[in-house]
């Protein structure tokens, strides 16, 4: 039986393949998780990433251990947890009672025999489409389109295999779902990412962040990206069309947030793009929020998203979403919300920032309006993690051990 459960504090664990200190969907999932056990009182929340060291710490609510990791190759900040021996002596000698993995590829394998020697339960969540948006498309151009397809369906079937001996199977839309019923995935629960709804809301519009973006122009329109600046989220693509639709509309302005493999580029398109604008990752909620609400639209040409965080607080925070027909965007977006344009098609991405550029700011109201509606449906993160601590197991009462944390602190670092 897993110590947490010998000790009566329940202890969940999340371990990420592929991490960076900026930024991430998963990680704010990872955060949003870690945030609600803390809330809670009656759990420890372990948390195993690669770093730039081998190192392990306290946090405020339970632990977090980093494993010497190198960085992914044209892909930085990100690095690739590879070392999967000190991932199991971590489980071993902290021992969770869940372990979730985010990302299966050679994670996988490493937590599956971690649940067959210690009885604890595996999670796996479908966070990211790696065999279609990562994986195949490189292995295609590298190899050809044969070959490439073959890599593509032996990659997923390997993750096909890891969801399949998972005790608990998790996409966060239908279409992910679908996906993971495909690969042979019995009954897998549907969980929608939730969003801090009081953080992420029309109220943190900030004027003067506008100004200083648009100058003094009133029919000036603040397009909002943000977001990993890498080819797979297509950002290239979305600073062309945004090029093109500036050309015919002068009131056009796009702020992209983020860091990424494409960072370089960013001179690059200010002294060649008039009215594009560059944040670099924001780690404040609050100041994400703040960005989000300024703007007067949200821009994503991203075909692989499996459920688009971003998108759904730019919804939270009023704004209207143009957005490609692929992937979560085809669940997220309606006609009363936003647009959806056909993907990799830099004129129709052009059209659809014309429309928004010459919609009458109370068209643009509406549909930010319908947009908060439907994140307000969708609830907070509060709901979310009810029902996934209900899917844990995790007890109703347990009794809580202040010094639990360090203890385990001190045996995974005495074992290292």
């Amino acid at each position: 039986m897993p110590s947490g459960v010998r000790s009566g504090r329940f202890t969940v664990a999340d371990v990420v393949e592929v991490w960076a200190p900026t930024g991430g969907g998963i990680r704010s999932w990872v955060e949003a998780k870690a945030h609600a056990l803390r809330e809670r009182g009656d759990s420890i929340h372990l948390l195993v990433v690669p770093g730039a060291e081998t190192r392990v710490a306290r946090t405020s609510g339970g632990l977090l251990v980093e494993i010497r990791s190198p960085p992914v190759p044209r892909c930085p900040p990100y690095r690739f947890l590879l070392d999967r021996r000190s991932v199991l002596r971590a489980l071993r000698q902290i021992g969770p009672d869940v372990v979730e993995i985010g990302s299966q590829y050679r994670i996988g394998p490493t937590v599956q025999r971690w649940r067959a020697e210690s009885g604890g339960r595996l999670a796996a969540f479908l966070h990211t489409d790696l065999a279609g948006g990562y994986i195949g498309p490189w292995a295609r151009r590298l190899f050809g389109r044969g070959i490439g397809r073959t890599i593509e369906r032996r990659v997923r079937a390997h993750l096909g295999n890891v969801f399949q001996s998972a005790d608990l199977a998790m996409a966060a839309t239908p279409g992910g779902v679908r996906s993971l019923c495909e690969m042979g995935v019995e009954a897998p629960h549907l969980l929608p990412l939730g969003v801090d709804l009081a953080t992420f809301s029309p109220g943190r519009r900030s004027s003067a962040l506008r100004e200083e973006l648009l100058g003094s122009d009133p029919e000036g329109r603040l397009l909002v990206f943000l977001g990993r600046l890498d080819n797979e989220k297509r950002v290239p693509l979305l600073v062309e069309a945004f090029r093109r639709a500036r050309q015919a509309h002068p009131n056009l302005h796009l702020l992209v947030v983020g860091d990424g493999p494409l960072l370089g580029r960013v001179p690059e398109w200010r002294s060649q793009v008039p009215g594009f604008h560059h944040s670099p990752w924001e780690g404040c909620r609050l100041g994400v929020a703040r960005l989000l609400a300024s703007a007067d639209a949200y821009v994503t040409a991203g075909p692989y998203e499996t459920f688009g965080l971003s998108v759904l607080e730019a919804q939270a925070c009023g704004l209207p979403v143009l957005g490609v027909r692929a992937g979560a965007l085809a669940e997220r977006v309606d006609r009363s919300s936003g647009w959806l344009v056909t993907p990799d098609d830099a004129e129709a991405l052009a059209v659809g920032m014309g429309k928004i550029a010459s919609l009458p700011s109370e068209g643009l109201r509406e549909r930010g309006h319908q947009s908060r509606l439907r994140a307000l449906k969708g609830g907070g993160w509060e709901a979310v993690f009810q029902r996934l601590f209900a899917l844990y197991g995790l007890p109703p009462h347990a009794v809580p051990s202040e010094s639990e944390p360090e203890e385990r602190r001190q045996r995974f670092a005495e074992a290292r």
